[in-house]
């Protein structure tokens, strides 16, 4: 594994642990459905593109 690849996976578990932490609150502090996709969508989009990049373009990370 290559330095970047590693940083990417450590991004993802980042963005894991982010999006159970916010879950966890928002269940806690019984907020609705739509206030917790607002804040969890983007965070999850975030993810999604760096695991497309790990996983679909591993070309990006030689070099």
């Amino acid at each position: 594994m290559t330095e970047y690849e590693n940083y990417l996976n450590d991004l993802l578990k980042t963005y894991d642990k982010r999006i159970a932490r916010i879950d966890k609150r928002a269940t806690r502090e019984k907020w609705d459905a739509e206030k917790t996709r607002d804040i969890i969508m983007p965070i999850k989009n975030e993810r999604l593109l760096v695991y497309r990049i790990i996983v679909k373009d591993p070309e990006l990370l030689e070099g």
